[in-house]
């Protein structure tokens, strides 16, 4: 594996193109605030209105910068991930700009243009934000090389002919997300389906070939895999066994071995046959709870955490006086804080059956009826 540009360079990168996409966003408010200007110095006095410019455009969005910032912060070890995390803040920015200010139609020439613009300018910034921040995950996680292997970064990686179905790599487990469901129960909580083996319990890495005489290769918890031919990357442990369909699976292979050589972390325990049947029956209780009101999935709790806490910093913000400010937030914020008890609580359900899906008790996983590859590294 090549020793990459350093984690320095990659971070330098990667920062300067978050600077860059903050730049946009503000480029785009002081746009409005000018074209907001030209309209006033042509429009009736009652159309001027000091509420329309730059900055304070710009302090209409300071709840959505903290989101965007906190969601930054919880992400960073996930770059891939940080042009979602600019999208709460680059949207409400293309919302409040998108319409021309009154009064533009009284504008000449290249000003009128400019300023009945705004509807393709703020979609366009709103892309190039997103655009730059996909920018700056991929200097950080590409090309694989060395330096990343030390840097901790979760690597999302897809897979050949896999649609939605994803590789992470941690820094302390390996997992597969959104594996392809057999039947319509497994189909309601796409997140229930995902598995991981700890890199504590890793026991098999090892770079294969696929022949492409098998289609599908079957998962522990009855979700399946969908195979090519070509490079792939089986691995075992937990009583697990994956055949990964990945491109460049031998450096996929080595980075996974420098992080388990790598890794801090201690030896996770196995959990007793009434604690796997326990954790397997709250998460059928999960799956049949579904989607939207009454659900209690993991993301159910994460998404009421935010918007509670996003109702706590606004009533905080918008009430005058501390007894109100103070009265709102506590309401709001007991909210919060019982979402999210009951999203670690669901949290911890979920790990222990992505990790086990089966009894542990079961041992090692069965070896497939079909062996699906031609050759290994003899690893």
């Amino acid at each position: 594996m090549p020793a990459g540009p350093g984690m320095a360079a990659r971070w330098t990168a990667a920062v300067l193109l978050l600077g860059l996409a903050v730049s946009v966003m503000l480029a785009r408010l002081w746009v409005a605030g000018q074209a907001h200007e030209l309209a006033a110095a042509v429009g009736p006095v009652w159309r001027s209105h000091k509420g329309f410019d730059a900055r304070r455009l710009g302090a209409s969005l300071w709840p959505w910068a903290v989101a965007a910032g906190a969601l930054l912060i919880a992400q960073q070890r996930s770059p891939q991930l940080w042009r979602w995390a600019l999208l709460v803040v680059s949207v409400p920015t293309g919302f409040i700009t998108a319409l021309p200010p009154l009064g533009s139609s009284r504008l000449q020439g290249v000003e009128r243009w400019f300023v009945l613009a705004a509807p393709v300018w703020s979609p366009l910034s709103a892309a190039l934000v997103f655009l730059i921040a996909v920018g700056a995950g991929r200097v950080l996680t590409q090309p694989l090389a060395q330096d990343i292997a030390g840097s901790g970064l979760r690597l999302r990686l897809r897979l050949r002919g896999g649609g939605r179905t994803r590789f992470v790599v941690m820094e302390d487990r390996v997992r597969l997300v959104r594996p392809h469901h057999t039947d319509a129960v497994q189909g309601r909580l796409r997140e229930l389906n995902n598995l991981a083996i700890p890199f504590a319990r890793l026991e098999t890495i090892e770079p294969i070939v696929l022949d492409g005489t098998s289609t599908v290769y079957p998962l522990p918890n009855g979700t399946v895999l969908r195979l090519s031919e070509g490079s792939a990357v089986r691995l075992t442990g937990s009583g697990q066994q994956w055949v990964v369909p990945i491109a460049d699976s031998d450096r996929v292979a080595k980075l996974v071995r420098e992080r388990v050589r790598a890794r801090t972390s201690s030896e996770v325990s196995t959990p007793t046959a009434e604690q796997w049947r326990a954790a397997m029956r709250k998460r059928e209780l999960i799956r049949k709870s579904g989607t939207g009101k009454g659900g209690r999935a993991p993301s159910d709790y994460r998404l009421g955490f935010i918007l509670f806490t996003a109702l706590a910093v606004a009533s905080f913000d918008a009430n005058e006086g501390w007894v109100d400010k103070s009265a709102g937030a506590l309401v709001f914020g007991i909210g919060a804080v019982g979402c999210l008890m009951a999203w670690r609580n669901a949290a911890a359900v979920v790990r222990l059956a992505e990790e086990w899906p089966q009894l542990p008790a079961d041992g090692q996983p069965s070896p497939p009826q079909t062996r699906p590859w031609t050759s290994s590294d003899g690893r």
